[in-house]
């Protein structure tokens, strides 16, 4: 999540390597909830930063926001892993199920690593729970990504609607 506030610049870091809230910071928690998580969710799906990278054992320590965590592809795996989500709302797939759909999507830019980091920060920005995409996600497909829209939507949903929206071992919510 760091990452991503460093991204949206909500945060900085100064000369004493501290991390900052900025102005935009004050002004992104002025906005609703579900502004405030779609810019994050935006910045995530686009941005080529592999948060997976830090602190993993291997020849060099790479450190959070540091220059050394851009990798090519990353975002083509992110969106073609949102896409497979999507298209199946009704499983939970395994990681190695994902790792091979992703490689023969995406046969140049496939890493297993970068599948697996993806589908862990998709439950930890809400995407999924559980691996299964989350309710609120599938219906913006509904309002075209307008998740300001689902703002006003009313929160709770019969076991039949959900049902009906794909989710079909749904509990009422």
């Amino acid at each position: 999540m760091a990452e991503l506030c460093y991204l949206g610049g909500l945060v900085v870091v100064d000369s004493d390597d501290q991390i900052l809230p900025t102005s935009a910071f004050d002004i992104w928690l002025s906005k609703s909830a579900e502004e405030r998580w779609f810019s994050l969710v935006v910045l995530w799906l686009d941005t080529s930063r592999a948060s997976g990278l830090i602190g993993k054992a291997g020849d060099k320590n790479i450190a959070p926001l540091g220059p050394e965590l851009d990798r090519a592809g990353v975002s083509l795996i992110r969106r073609t892993t949102l896409k497979v989500l999507l298209e199946n709302p009704q499983i939970s797939p395994e990681i190695s199920s994902m790792q091979e759909i992703i490689k023969w999507w995406n046969p140049q830019r496939a890493n297993n690593e970068f599948v697996e980091w993806n589908l862990r920060e998709t439950e930890w920005l809400g995407i999924t729970g559980q691996g299964v995409i989350s309710v609120v996600v599938a219906l913006s497909r509904a309002f075209n990504g307008n998740f300001a829209s689902l703002g006003k939507l009313q929160t709770s949903y019969t076991t039949a609607q959900l049902q009906t929206m794909g989710f079909n071992d749904a509990e009422a919510h």
